[in-house]
């Protein structure tokens, strides 16, 4: 927790708005400011931003659109966020969206394959059963496709073979803890997404499996991303990887309707493996709703009022008491608390000095000339300091 003496601090996600853009699932929102509300929507919807305590995500939507973090955070928090927004620039740059309908596209592509690589009464005599919870939502789809009967959807009694169906398979960890349950059963495994070497190593590496199978390949991006840091990064994670993932690679970040797995990255800069931002909003994935629900610390900047707006490089929010604005272009944090914040509050939602002074001089014992005097000194300081722009009427 932070201290409330320490001086209020803004830091700008450094997001290139033409990539959010280009990304995937991104594509129903049509101005930079509509598309920083979306992701500020997924990152407070992270369990991440949980830590973030006494901080808020303020996003202003006017042009030029800005996303930015506003509290009191120390050094160390600082270069956290400044890592953490490395995190979704990379993140945003592999996304691979997934919505329902190409979901159901997929899923047929799957079923096909099955029938392709097993005759009917094989598929028949099959038990389906999914890695949740992502693939009881395929399983759901793959059962109406096939036309599977209700005794075939789980164990089942019998010895016979196992479907273990799932979204998408990144290392492989899940299918492999699974495989715990299905000693003396031959096992198929067949998922929507994954790289093509990781469903190699799984039938070279267990003999229990028949096939691997999946509808559609990932890509590994790692080589291309790292470089010629590529080698000291694939060994360090497989010195640090669960010894059950069959395969360590770097593929697109993968999010379906329903779900938007919780995956990690190597921060080359703690040296450590670290959890990443969700960057699907609620809207567009299930699994983010319930935290999104929970979720504080998201503002919309409002517009302003009349001629008077907030300055072009500013942004600002409420935390607690005070409203802190920031100008995004030097890096310097105001807060206004008591009655300096209740004429900012006014000044930007009636545009009219004169109506400020009207509202608030019931709740003061000052002369309405007096407190006149203090808002216009108020305005022509904040349009001072570019914090307030006051345009002529």
């Amino acid at each position: 927790m932070t201290e409330p003496s320490r001086q209020p601090r803004v830091f700008v996600l450094p997001l290139d708005a033409a990539l959010l853009e280009r990304t995937e699932g991104y594509g129903g929102f049509s101005t930079d400011g509509e598309r920083y509300a979306a992701l500020a929507r997924a990152l407070t919807s992270s369990p991440l931003w949980a830590g973030m305590e006494g901080c808020v995500l303020v996003v202003r939507a006017e042009p030029p659109a800005r996303l930015a973090v506003l509290g009191r955070f120390t050094e160390e928090e600082l270069v956290r966020l400044e890592a953490l927004s490395g995190q979704v620039e990379l993140t945003l740059g592999r996304l691979r969206y997934i919505g329902w309908a190409d979901a159901e596209k997929a899923t047929a592509e799957l079923a096909q394959r099955l029938l392709q690589r097993f005759d009917r009464p094989a598929i028949d005599r099959f038990h389906y059963v999914p890695l949740p919870r992502g693939g009881l939502f395929v399983l759901g789809m793959l059962a109406y496709l096939l036309d599977l009967g209700r005794d075939r959807v789980g164990m089942g009694q019998d010895e016979a073979p196992l479907v273990v169906v799932d979204d998408c398979a990144l290392t492989g960890l899940r299918f492999h803890h699974f495989m715990d349950r299905c000693e003396g059963r031959q096992v198929i495994f067949a998922h929507l997404y994954s790289h093509p070497d990781l469903r190699e190593k799984i039938e070279s590496h267990e003999p229990a499996v028949v096939a691997a199978i999946a509808a559609r390949d990932l890509n590994d991006l790692a080589p291309h991303h790292y470089g010629e840091e590529y080698g000291d990064w694939l060994s360090r994670w497989k010195k640090r990887s669960d010894a059950g993932a069959y395969w360590i690679g770097l593929p697109e970040h993968m999010c379906f309707a329903w779900n938007e797995p919780d995956v990690t990255i190597w921060n080359h800069v703690s040296q450590r493996e670290e959890a990443v931002w969700r960057v699907v909003p609620p809207e567009l994935c299930l699994k983010n709703r319930p935290l999104a629900s929970e979720a504080a610390g998201c503002q919309m900047q409002p517009r302003g009022a009349g001629g008077i707006r907030p300055g072009p490089d500013v942004v600002y929010g409420v935390l607690g008491e005070e409203v802190v604005a920031a100008d995004c272009a030097t890096g310097s944090a105001f807060s206004f608390t008591g009655i300096a914040r209740e004429m900012w509050d006014a000044l930007l939602r009636t545009g009219d000095p004169q109506r400020v002074v009207d509202e608030l001089a019931p709740r003061y014992e000052v002369a309405p000339s007096v407190l006149r005097r203090d808002v216009d000194s108020f305005l022509h300081e904040a349009v001072r300091m570019g914090l307030l722009i006051s345009l002529p009427q």
